[in-house]
């Protein structure tokens, strides 16, 4: 497996375990919900090497845009991932996670700047990838981010007939999920917010955390109140859908963090 999908994968394991991540899935979790994303996790995995050699190909010549077909490995990871744990997946974990792969791929592994300077490229993919996301949508139990789309006028008609590109469907999916903040919009969010002068990973991707759940008006909580602190106010939020969907932004923030 190349290195830099090794780095990803293992950001992706951190990004699930690291404590405490008040309302999300984090390793020091009393249920099975931490194990369940683990076992997610490996369907993600295994499909992030086909996205980054997907980008390979495109900047060596060897694949078109056209062909690209980044939206059907994001369809594939979420529908096997539902087929075979049977529950919801987390689908900015899987946009996040295949779509950095790419772009590192395609950016022949300079790091966070050939990340966030590759998002221009997703303006030129077009609507078939865009259908295949949300035909892994569907297939995959997500019928609230299916209504979304819906709510903002988006369907396969309009996609088709308007030419929607996958940067433009992630402009509007980020709104919803920040695991689509790989946009144009969303790159300069995740530039604005970057973790700076941590010593470790796990706190980069706690920071990064909170840092999303503060900007997205989720919580008020200060990164210096404490793990003790944390842990209290995620015994008071319990699980909750709207902060699942700050994983995959974190994973996004955390990576450029890192670099």
């Amino acid at each position: 497996m190349e290195e830099e999908v090794i780095r990803l994968s293992r950001l992706l394991l951190l990004t699930l375990s690291t404590p405490i991540k008040p309302g999300t899935i984090h390793r020091l979790r009393l249920d099975n919900i931490f194990e369940q994303a683990l076992e997610e996790a490996v369907y993600i995995i295994s499909h992030a090497e086909d996205a980054y050699r997907r980008g390979v190909e495109l900047r060596r010549g060897e694949r078109s845009l056209h062909s690209l077909g980044i939206g059907k490995v994001i369809q594939s990871s979420l529908a096997r991932a539902f087929e075979h744990l049977e529950r919801r997946p987390l689908v900015g974990l899987h946009v996040a996670v295949h779509t950095s792969a790419l772009l590192l791929g395609y950016g022949g592994g300079e790091g966070y700047r050939s990340l966030l300077d590759g998002v221009k490229m997703l303006y030129r993919i077009g609507s078939d990838d865009v259908i295949a996301v949300i035909d892994g949508m569907e297939a995959s139990s997500l019928g609230d981010e299916v209504r979304f789309l819906d709510s903002k006028g988006i369907t396969r008609r309009s996609i088709t007939l308007q030419g929607t590109s996958l940067g433009d469907f992630y402009e509007v999916m980020s709104i919803l999920d920040t695991g689509f903040l790989l946009n144009l919009k969303g790159v300069k969010l995740l530039k604005e917010a970057r973790i700076r002068n941590e010593d470790s990973i796990y706190k980069i991707v706690l920071g990064s955390y909170l840092k999303l759940a503060r900007i997205r008006g989720l919580l008020q909580v200060q990164t210096g109140r404490g793990l003790k602190y944390l842990a209290k106010l995620d015994r008071e939020l319990q699980l909750d859908p709207r902060f699942n969907r700050l994983l995959g932004g974190t994973f996004l923030l955390a990576l450029i963090s890192m670099d």
